[in-house]
């Protein structure tokens, strides 16, 4: 039950500090830390769905530190998000979540840094298809779409993007990125 707490606290402060910004999202975010490491200093290990909202958590509170000016902090969160996804990857390579998640991460490791990160990162995500699926989700079109660039293939993108946005996928996030990776037609 705590681990669920927290993990909806987690989700919660993401949300919150989205919309939020001048808000005490830094401070949560370090009282959300301690709990978490309290948790994992118990030394039982954080069932599969609960493990990745602490990986989610560290994604917020890299976002949340970068926000606030501590690019420190905000790159070291990054690495431990990147090394913690990275470990969850190798011990269950066959779990197609988890691989999209780590996806997700490199492509945030990009995104922040302008380089890749570590080959065996990109290795755990350049064989994943996206494209297995004759309807493929919203998600897994945003992830092929993020993919595509980290891969260097512009095309793709563009077609990925463009068949997102016309499901009507106006996720905030992913729009900032089709605009700034110039993958949103007409614009």
């Amino acid at each position: 039950m705590k681990w669920l707490l927290l993990e909806r606290r987690s989700r919660l402060l993401a949300v919150t500090s989205l919309n939020e910004p001048g808000s005490d999202a830094a401070q949560q975010a370090v009282e959300l830390d301690r709990a978490w490491q309290q948790l994992l200093r118990g030394g039982q290990s954080l069932p599969m769905d609960i493990g990745w909202g602490y990986g989610d958590f560290l994604l917020t509170r890299e976002r949340i530190a970068r926000e606030t000016g501590d690019g420190a902090m905000a790159d070291g969160l990054l690495e431990q998000a990147l090394q913690y996804f990275g470990e969850q990857v190798a011990a269950s390579p066959h779990i197609g979540l988890q691989r999209m998640i780590l996806l997700q991460t490199v492509f945030r490791y990009f995104h922040r840094k302008g380089v890749l990160p570590q080959d065996e990162y990109l290795n755990a995500v350049e064989d994943l298809s996206l494209d297995k699926s004759p309807t493929p989700s919203c998600n897994e079109l945003r992830l092929a779409a993020m993919r595509a660039v980290l891969l260097g293939q512009p095309d793709a993108a563009k077609r990925y993007t463009s068949d997102l946005l016309g499901k009507g996928f106006l996720d905030p996030e992913f729009i900032n990125f089709c605009r700034e990776y110039d993958l949103c037609p007409g614009e």
